[in-house]
């Protein structure tokens, strides 16, 4: 009787405290979607010193990932230019729908003339729907993926807190290595392919349900754009995946076990199905192709992201780009 007793205030404890816990997520929740604490002052801080607006400049606001966060990206390579004030908002590890939540306040801060959403083919679509595969991933990976489908601010606790991704940390720093090596390569990418054999080919081609989920893309950037204002031109940067510029990237991640094709260095359907949504896009891939087939490397070789000289290129194609579109 006295076992029973103690098992039922046992669960009437765990019971509580589940609820408690529920409600605090959904309050945690409320305050993160509509950002009534700016979640993110931290990184915008850190990125832009300066963030009082120069008038007597055009001003760029840029929302990116972490393609754009890096210090030695292409958004933080405009320190000397004349012409441009640049205003740095991009978040490692984030995608559109992050910057749909920023986008309000970054644009009263800095009343821009330009905003440009850089979007990077490679997982900007898991920003909408993680890729939950209960065969291939451990169940509290799942879990925590398929809560996070519904609350966004999950994200954001794992980002600032970084515990469920230990299993991603390597003793090797995959930016670091000079030749390409199973062994040595971005966990995250593998895990990917763990989980979709076909990735990233499905998702930059816009098969199956990637079709679908990139109407969601379609219907962010436009939020983005009415959020930029009427006076401020709105651009999208395409990042394309290294295996849609060199065939080298293909046969690399072939060895990682993905099952992908050389159809993947032909067109850009990303790129072509946003200008056929309307917005003015900013395509580099055809000079990160060209670097590739000079023998200029421009992603890492055991890293997904552009390395200096890639950064570079989409730098001094984004620059001449808009400065002849005055």
């Amino acid at each position: 009787m006295a076992q029973k007793k103690r098992f039922k205030k046992v669960v009437n404890w765990f019971l509580k405290a589940g609820i408690i816990a529920f409600i605090t997520l959904c309050l945690v929740e409320l305050v993160y979607r509509y950002q009534w604490v700016d979640f993110y002052k931290t990184e915008w801080e850190f990125q832009n010193k300066v963030r009082t607006p120069d008038l007597k400049k055009k001003r760029i606001l840029i929302l990116g990932d972490s393609f754009s966060a890096d210090t030695s990206s292409w958004a933080n390579q405009w320190k000397k230019d004349s012409v441009f004030q640049v205003f740095n908002a991009a978040i490692p590890g984030v995608g559109p729908e992050t910057f749909r939540l920023i986008v309000s306040n970054r644009v009263e801060e800095t009343k821009p003339n330009i905003v440009i959403v850089q979007l990077y083919e490679g997982n900007d679509l898991y920003d909408f729907h993680r890729p939950v595969n209960w065969s291939a991933f451990s169940w509290g990976r799942n879990i925590f993926w398929k809560c996070s489908n519904t609350f966004r601010s999950l994200g954001f606790i794992n980002y600032r807190l970084g515990q469920s991704n230990q299993d991603l940390q390597s003793s090797v720093n995959p930016k670091i290595a000079d030749s390409f090596a199973i062994q040595s390569y971005d966990a995250r990418t593998k895990l990917y392919i763990q989980g979709d054999a076909t990735y990233p080919m499905s998702m930059v081609q816009l098969k199956g349900e990637y079709a679908d989920q990139f109407q969601t893309v379609i219907e962010m950037l436009k939020e983005l754009k009415t959020a930029a204002g009427e006076n401020a031109r709105f651009y999208v940067l395409t990042i394309p995946t290294c295996v849609q510029t060199n065939r080298r990237y293909v046969k690399q991640y072939k060895q990682l076990g993905a099952k992908l094709s050389l159809s993947l260095l032909k067109g850009h359907p990303w790129a072509k199905k946003i200008k056929e949504a309307g917005f003015e896009v900013i395509d580099p891939i055809d000079a990160l192709r060209q670097s590739e087939k000079q023998g200029k490397a421009v992603y890492y070789e055991n890293d997904p992201h552009l390395n200096r000289f890639g950064q570079q290129t989409v730098f001094t194609y984004v620059q001449k780009f808009l400065k002849d579109d005055r």
